[in-house]
């Protein structure tokens, strides 16, 4: 077999290695042939050797970075602990918020309810004065609907903004 059917072989071989590894690799028997060298192994041993080699680097490789994120995921906890203990606390604020306003425009609906059924007993007396108030409070139980209804989006708009970012932080850790 002469170096060319040898290259094409080894080529063929090959092809599964990353480009960079894959031209190296080329590049070294093309440079060695030229330079009057004579191999005694087929292709296939060569091309079994490389990919082998190729292998154990690349498992060093991964080890190695595997090391590195465990020796940094320590190293970075006195950091990490606190933050999250911010974060649970700041989600606890703002739930406490959106509960309070739940909590007042359940209050606003009822007493504006409450406002207009108790302004009616003075309907026979002040007619003007009873419809003012009868007035008001339909407002308020209208702004308390309002409310309740926007506190409801608010919540579900929270939710989802924070399940997304634990999933985004969780999809991190995995990788």
């Amino acid at each position: 077999m002469n170096n060319t059917e040898f290259l094409e072989k080894l080529k063929r071989a090959l092809r599964r290695l990353p480009h960079e590894e894959y031209t190296a690799a080329i590049t070294y028997y093309e440079e060695y042939f030229a330079d009057g060298g004579e191999i005694n192994e087929t292709p296939e041993q060569v091309a079994r050797e490389i990919l082998a080699n190729f292998a154990a680097d690349d498992t060093k490789s991964a080890s190695a970075k595997k090391m590195w994120i465990i020796v940094l995921s320590i190293l970075s906890m006195p950091l990490l602990i606190p933050l999250a203990i911010l974060v649970v606390a700041l989600a606890i604020t703002a739930y406490s918020i959106i509960f309070t306003l739940f909590a007042s425009a359940v209050v606003m609906c009822i007493g504006g309810i409450a406002q207009g059924a108790l302004s009616l007993q003075f309907a026979v007396s002040d007619l003007p004065s009873t419809v003012f108030f009868v007035g008001i409070g339909l407002f308020c139980a209208a702004g308390g609907a309002g409310l309740f209804v926007a506190t409801i989006k608010l919540a579900k708009w929270f939710t989802q903004l924070l399940l997304g970012l634990l999933n985004k932080a969780l999809r991190r850790v995995r990788k």
